[in-house]
């Protein structure tokens, strides 16, 4: 199963771009999506290599015990985004 995490902060421009597209597109595919503010959890951010925001991550069989597959960081496009999002769905099954 295919699981999206977003790492973000309140003060980010783009993150707060960027979410309404994941929104969209969990729904859309049937994806967990996970928003975690890095302002919560500092240590997370030395823990997930984390060096700008928007950092998204694609997980696959779940978020505990799953492989990373892809990630990024800054804003990308729906199209950019949906093009991942069907790469690993295709590989996943789901």
């Amino acid at each position: 199963m295919l699981e999206i995490i977003e790492f973000y902060n309140n003060g980010c421009g783009a993150c707060k771009l960027i979410k309404p597209i994941l929104q969209e597109l969990g729904k859309q595919y049937n994806i967990n999506i996970i928003f975690t503010n890095v302002d919560d959890n500092i240590e997370i951010i030395a823990q997930m290599n984390l060096t700008s925001l928007p950092t998204v991550v694609f997980i696959l069989d779940g978020v505990a015990d799953g492989i990373v597959v892809e990630r990024f960081s800054g804003y990308k496009p729906k199209v950019y985004i949906e093009t991942l999002i069907k790469k690993y769905i295709k590989k996943d099954g789901n």
